[in-house]
């Protein structure tokens, strides 16, 4: 039989310790009081360095990811970074990531724009011995160790259910789009749940504005503009609509307004009256534990059954889907809601 050494041994224990203990003590980090966890700690390597690869850098949702992303690098002592592309371009990600590699980073956390656009680049990066783990989009056809989301048909049938909550089951409507994979499945399960359990809503605008939130304000005056009776609104993310909620105060509209995520501008809103709701999830775990898992596979903590996990892409020793609950915040319980901060 083969021995294990006992400072791997040690380090084993101790890591699972500080998981364990963590994860009682951080959960839900979206609550109002947000534990402090920098008494958990083991000793890690300082020279190990871990990437957060991004589009669109500049959106304040990744605040919460890349909080817990550090809070789980301090407590195993390696470092961390945030960086990617700020432009919505799959090939400037690309790029970004390959900029990355180059580091010889210990391991690197992505949201790929699409199912397909970093295989290549991960697969690269699992034959260097660095570990990827995906993000919200997943890139099944590559050697990722794991992929951390969200159950997007979820998230889309809450949209429809929370509109009805506001606007009642008939009215015309209008939709802000994303065209990201993920979103795109999120706003399929809402146009699906709506023709099976609403027929009376109906869609009578809908567009894209790419992220851009001055885009998403003209767009969302021009809809009102044309379509005056709009009840009700999604926007199928936070910044398309924060620029709604523009154009709903500067022509007078009350529609409500239906969104993702747990932006700070978003939250300030719905107390304020001027968003009805918003769909969200806890995303500091998200960035916590798959830091975790990077770790665990690059230290080769975790591997019972292969020596090396780069070598066969079929089997990896880290749970693969792994999928988190979502949050519905409203005016009744905004009060208890946390936003991130950097």
């Amino acid at each position: 039989m083969k021995r294990v050494s006992s400072k791997r041994f040690v380090r084993v224990l101790a890591v699972m310790a500080v998981v364990f203990a963590a994860a009682l003590a951080a959960w839900p980090a979206w609550a109002a009081e947000t534990p402090d966890l920098s008494s958990f700690k083991v000793p890690g390597a300082e020279n190990q360095t871990y990437y957060i690869n991004v589009f669109l850098t500049g959106v304040e949702f990744w605040k919460g990811v890349y909080d817990g992303f550090k809070a789980a690098a301090d407590q195993l002592g390696v470092k961390v970074e945030y960086g990617g592309t700020p432009e919505y371009d799959a090939t400037l990600q690309v790029t970004s990531f390959e900029q990355m590699l180059a580091k010889k980073p210990a391991g690197i956390c992505t949201h790929p724009i699409s199912e397909s656009n970093l295989t290549d680049s991960i697969d690269k990066a699992a034959e260097l011995g660095v570990p990827v783990a995906t993000m919200y989009i997943d890139a099944p056809d590559s050697a990722r160790i794991g992929f951390w989301g969200t159950d997007t048909t979820i998230e889309g049938e809450y949209a429809a259910d929370l509109l009805v909550k506001a606007i009642g089951e008939s009215g015309e409507i209008a939709i802000i789009e994303r065209p990201q994979e993920n979103v795109a499945r999120r706003i399929t399960a809402f146009k699906t749940k709506l023709e099976k359990s609403y027929p009376n809503i109906k869609i009578v605008a809908s567009g894209f504005a790419e992220g851009d939130q001055t885009k998403a304000t003209e767009l969302t005056a021009q809809m009102l503009q044309a379509h005056p009776n709009i009840k009700g609104m999604v926007a199928f993310s936070a910044v398309e609509a924060v620029g709604a909620i523009v154009a709903k105060e500067e022509t007078g509209s009350d529609m409500a307004i239906i969104t993702y995520e747990l932006e700070p501008a978003v939250i300030d809103a719905i107390r304020e009256g001027k968003v009805y709701a918003t769909i969200g999830h806890d995303s500091f775990s998200n960035g916590y534990w798959s830091l975790v898992a990077l770790y665990c596979s690059y230290n080769k903590l975790n591997n019972s059954y292969t020596n090396d996990w780069s070598l066969n892409r079929a089997y990896t020793p880290t749970p693969i889907i792994n999928i988190f609950d979502n949050l519905v915040v409203t005016k009744e319980n905004v009060d208890h809601i946390k936003t991130p901060e950097w």
